[in-house]
This record gives C-alpha cells, structure tokens and sequence, in this order.
C-alpha cells in the first residue's frame, strides 16, 4: 500500500477525478471544473500559449490540460 492510499482527497482533487472519470470532453470538463473553483473562491488563471489552465482552490493547485489536439478529453495534475 502507497503512503497516500490512507490519505482523503482534497475536495479540488475528487471534483476533477469525477470530472475524468466521467470522461468529459476539455471544453466541457474545463468550464466545470473553473466554474467549481471561482464559486468556492478560488483562482483560474489561464496561459493560452501552453494551453494550461491553473486552479487554485485552498492549498491544492491543479494543472487541467489537453495533452493532444485530437484526444478531446479532460485531464489535470494536482
């Protein structure tokens, strides 16, 4: 068992999870996932030249991103 197996997510980490696991789309699961950040005061802040979006909510910061123009699925880091 990994070190992290006993550890909760955080609320930021399940709402994405259940974004990927639901198999969004980018567009889709980005807009979500930002509109969840801003409405729990947290911060969005996109770069359009690396095609990243960076989500801040409390401690945790996640990287939603499209790894390839033509995979249209949501993916993140935290």
């Amino acid at each position: 068992m990994a070190a992290n197996d006993n550890c909760e997510r955080s609320i930021l980490d399940s709402y994405l999870a259940s974004l990927r696991k639901n198999r969004y789309a980018y567009q889709l699961g980005l807009e979500l996932a930002s509109r969840f950040v801003d409405a729990r005061g947290g911060e969005v802040s996109h770069n359009k030249a690396d095609n990243l979006t960076t989500l801040k909510l409390g401690k945790d910061t996640a990287f939603v991103f499209q790894p390839y123009p033509d995979i249209d699925r949501f993916y993140y880091e935290l």
